[in-house]
């Protein structure tokens, strides 16, 4: 078992929520939480609070300190629904958590260990840069940050592609090894 973090991309009704679902209980995270995110169904204004947490007073109407989805996988697994949705922004703070494996709750002052795979899906190709409208340069390096990618479910079978230039690569031989291929899922 590995803790690589994956990509799922895909049209929609293709198996993604499935697929992170079992790489999940395969993995040795699988007695920790798994956490499902929509990133396309919280509204753009509440997704760090979701993602990150916050503390009483961040905000109009946050009347008590909150966990968000990074605390609630801690040693488990969290699934991000349409990764390619979120905002610059917002990226930029999810490329930070998943460097220094800590967030910041808003309205916050100190940072908070987790410790969390990280398994995004989309239905977009995030490699390609002229399906966004600015701003791509972060999208790269987003994509960099995952050491494989779930390119189709197709009866049962799922096809991956490992990116060499990951940064992740480097530190996971087990990824390393792999270049692309087909795995049975027998779900």
């Amino acid at each position: 078992p590995t803790d690589a973090r994956i990509l799922i991309t895909g049209e929609n009704g293709v198996g993604k929520e499935m697929v992170a679902r079992w790489v999940h209980e395969k993995s040795k995270r699988s007695s920790g939480p798994l956490v499902e995110v929509n990133c396309a169904a919280i509204p753009g204004e509440l997704i760090e609070s979701e993602l990150f947490g916050h503390e009483k007073g961040a905000f109009t109407g946050a009347v008590a300190s909150r966990k968000g989805y990074f605390e609630t996988a801690n040693h488990g697994t969290i699934f991000f629904d349409e990764i390619g949705t979120i905002s610059l922004e917002t990226q930029t703070k999810l490329l930070r958590v998943l460097q220094n494996r800590t967030v910041e709750r808003l309205g916050g002052i100190r940072t908070v260990p987790v410790n969390v795979r990280v398994i995004a899906g989309s239905k977009r190709d995030l490699k390609i840069s002229h399906q966004f409208p600015s701003g791509t340069d972060f999208r790269d390096r987003l994509c960099k940050k995952f050491a494989a990618e779930v390119e189709k479910v197709t009866q049962g079978a799922l096809h991956f592609d490992v990116y060499p230039q990951s940064s992740l690569m480097k530190t996971n031989a087990q990824f390393s090894a792999m270049r692309k291929g087909a795995l049975d899922l027998s779900f």
